[in-house]
């Protein structure tokens, strides 16, 4: 009997993926353990190993989209016939008309090169049969350069509009002095691994985490769950769009362990390592703009966390002292953005504080707990 291949569920928040790939000719033998298709979730790109033996009739098509649980192929017998509803299936794209709905049949050979092209299937006005969109359709199309919302990209999309839509997000400035982190950083000079202003930031967050269990929180159907630990997400940008791996039990780590994984982290979000449990699991979030110039901004939240914090640029402010002298520090503008329905503004606002607090006794944040 024909064992369907499924599109697998790789991690508890995916949803779908999409196929990049498939590493196995139709009608190839296959065995368990052989990979046998790649796929990219909202997450990474993962190879999907043949959990049995057969020949393989593939189904799902390259670039397409398929729920968890969907059916993408088929493993077969020597001599057993394609399951009938795929044959029909098939059958009914080679040569059925229309579909009644007005839906036009497009050939995976063309959904393949518009996705290679980057071209939207959707603004096309086919000129074969019955609509039908023909390569020379695609290439009377091509000068038009469109980016399809789909894998990586389409997933920021949903999420970050159902954040916005889910929550009551308010953000507050606030400005933190980090000369104390200056000279802390200069007294590491000649050590492996000097901690980034970054990661001063994300140790004083877990810090100040412990301090306010509030913010980490999620919210759940019986009200608002406080998390046991405090795992930090760092935003990473990459080409196409941006991951968010986890460093975990943040507020255990020494400033030197945390500079050491963060480091890994981003080196492996940016070469396409990162494992699922990199990037599950997250109770707060860290992102970063100041490199690119950008004093403030509104980060928005990542569920289900209930707060994200943006950094922004390091530079140099004038103060002047009660006495009346002039002198300069080294200061930058947390971004704080928070869930309304889980805090209000001056518990945010006392949060915040505790950050730019820890952030002047750099010493505290090597202690571990």
């Amino acid at each position: 009997m024909a064992l369907e291949f499924i599109m697998p569920k790789l991690g508890l928040t995916m949803e779908e993926g999409t196929i990049i790939e498939w590493l196995a000719e139709d009608g190839a033998s296959v065995t368990p353990g052989m990979p046998v298709l790649r796929i990219e979730t909202d997450k990474v790109e993962s190879d999907v190993e043949a959990i049995d033996t057969g020949l393989l009739h593939r189904v799902g098509v390259d670039g397409e989209t398929y729920p968890c649980g969907a059916v993408i192929g088929y493993l077969l017998a020597q001599g057993e016939a394609v399951p009938s509803q795929t044959a029909a299936a098939q059958a009914s794209v080679a040569s059925a008309p229309a579909p009644s709905d007005g839906r036009v049949l497009i050939s995976p050979n063309i959904r393949r090169v518009a996705l290679e092209k980057g071209i939207d299937l959707s603004t096309i006005v086919g000129s074969g049969p019955d609509g039908r969109i023909m390569m020379q359709d695609l290439e009377a199309s091509s000068p038009r350069e469109i980016r399809r919302m789909t894998g990586m990209r389409g997933t920021i999309a949903k999420r970050m509009h159902a954040s916005l839509q889910e929550m009551a997000q308010l953000t507050l400035f606030m400005d933190a002095d980090l000369d104390a982190v200056l000279a802390d950083r200069a007294s590491r000079e000649g050590d492996e691994s000097v901690p980034g202003f970054t990661d001063y930031i994300i140790a004083a967050a877990a810090r100040a985490l412990r301090l306010h269990p509030i913010a980490n929180s999620k919210v759940i159907s019986a009200g608002i769950e406080l998390l046991p630990d405090i795992n930090v997400g760092l935003a990473v940008s990459l080409n196409d769009g941006l991951m968010v791996p986890v460093i975990r039990n943040t507020d255990s780590l020494s400033l030197a362990a945390l500079a050491v994984e963060t480091k890994r982290l981003a080196a492996a979000a940016r070469s396409g390592s990162l494992s699922l449990s990199d990037l599950e699991g997250g109770t707060f979030s860290v992102s970063a703009l100041g490199m690119f110039g950008v004093d403030g901004f509104t980060p928005v939240i990542n569920p289900p966390n209930v707060a994200i914090l943006g950094v922004g640029r390091l530079r140099d402010d004038v103060v002047l002292s009660p006495s009346g002298a002039v002198s300069s520090v080294k200061r930058l503008t947390l971004s704080l953005t928070w869930d309304h329905r889980v805090l209000d503004g001056a518990p945010a606002a006392q949060f915040c504080q505790s950050i730019v607090q820890l952030l002047a006794d750099p010493v505290a944040l090597n202690a571990t707990h």
